[in-house]
């Protein structure tokens, strides 16, 4: 989770590290559900704010180094 997500975003771009957005959009506002909004602000403040940073096993030091010295 983060406050300004889209800083993060640009910080990683700039430096070449992937990364993704999941649930850019809640199950809710899908076009299967249209109509059957339901209050949910933490849902959709969490959809505005998790981004998912590169964590796999085979990551190599280098690379955590790079992650971490991209958002520094």
């Amino acid at each position: 989770l983060c406050e300004d997500r889209h800083e993060i975003e640009s910080k990683l771009k700039q430096a070449d590290i992937g990364y993704a957005i999941h649930y850019p959009t809640p199950v809710y506002d899908q076009p299967f559900y249209k109509g059957a909004r339901p209050y949910c602000p933490n849902t959709d403040w969490l959809c505005d704010s998790i981004i998912s940073l590169p964590l796999f096993s085979q990551i190599t030091s280098i690379e955590q180094y790079a992650v971490v010295n991209a958002l520094s």
